[in-house]
């Protein structure tokens, strides 16, 4: 009916919701790499098959921040957001917490690389 209040739907079964883990579409694995590993400081927790010719898929994490990485054509979206929240950014190097370095920013498209300031 219109206008209605929807009634949750109860169950015996509880339900839990954990972490969500944004998979971010990578274009250039070396560039993908050296920003989230060396200039974020991530770990790559496993990577799925970046030694064949084919797409890659690997996780990188620090700390609570788990984030997949994924060159295949119907994973991620270039240009999706995700927010991540920090605690200490004072205490980043001035280049870091202004995000004026070359490596602050990846390629996520051709089209990207192409109007990046930091081409």
């Amino acid at each position: 009916m219109p206008g209605t209040a929807r009634r949750p739907i109860v169950s015996s079964v509880t339900v839990s919701l954990k972490s969500a883990v944004p998979t971010l579409r990578i274009f250039d694995l070396g560039r993908a790499k050296r920003f989230y590993v060396d200039y974020l400081g991530c770990t790559v927790d496993w990577d799925g098959d970046s030694v064949s010719d084919g797409p890659v898929y690997l996780q990188v994490a620090r700390g609570p921040l788990v984030l997949h990485l994924s060159s295949h054509h119907d994973d991620g979206t270039p240009g999706t957001v995700v927010l991540v929240e920090m605690e200490g950014t004072t205490s980043c190097t001035p280049s870091w917490a202004r995000g004026t370095t070359r490596s602050s920013t990846p390629a996520s498209s051709p089209a990207r690389e192409a109007t990046s300031a930091w081409s």
